[in-house]
């Protein structure tokens, strides 16, 4: 298993302090040396930020963006699961994801088959289980495309 990167421009550096010395005034229950571990590795594992417009952010913001991100990053991989986007991620980088096809059925009609498309990071063994949350009922497994390379495994 590939090691979690924190590789990010030393220039940077400042600008995360910031961000979580911030979000400590603003009663966030992480050290700072934590929320700037988490800030580093989802910029540097898949998720580029803005961290200028991040430090800029209005106080609901901000908590939103690092909470979430507390919330969501696997701490094996540096990637944010469950769906979960910051709202200050870099717009212009592209996002290492993953989508996901399904064969599925539609809420209160279990007959009826249903492509559904999920996006995130969704480890293939807790599929059916996300897509039930959904409401839908699990069939089978159609495709899982790389968001990254654009290459897609296909499942028949």
């Amino acid at each position: 298993m590939p090691e979690v990167s924190f590789d990010v421009p030393k220039e940077l550096l400042p600008v995360i302090s910031k961000i979580a010395k911030r979000a400590r005034k603003l009663g966030f229950d992480r050290d700072q040396v934590s929320i700037m571990m988490d800030l580093e590795a989802t910029h540097a594992n898949g998720c580029p930020m803005d961290f200028g417009r991040l430090l800029e952010a209005d106080d609901f913001n901000l908590l939103h963006d690092v909470g979430g991100i507390a919330r969501h990053l696997n701490r094996e991989t540096g990637e944010l699961e469950d769906y979960f986007l910051p709202r200050f991620r870099d717009r212009d980088a592209p996002v290492k994801r993953t989508e996901i096809d399904f064969l599925a059925t539609k809420p209160g009609n279990p007959t009826q088959p249903y492509t559904l498309e999920l996006r995130g990071h969704v480890n293939r063994e807790d599929m059916p289980e996300a897509i039930a949350a959904r409401g839908y009922g699990f069939v089978r497994l159609l495709a899982v495309r790389r968001m990254e390379t654009g290459k897609a495994d296909i499942y028949e």
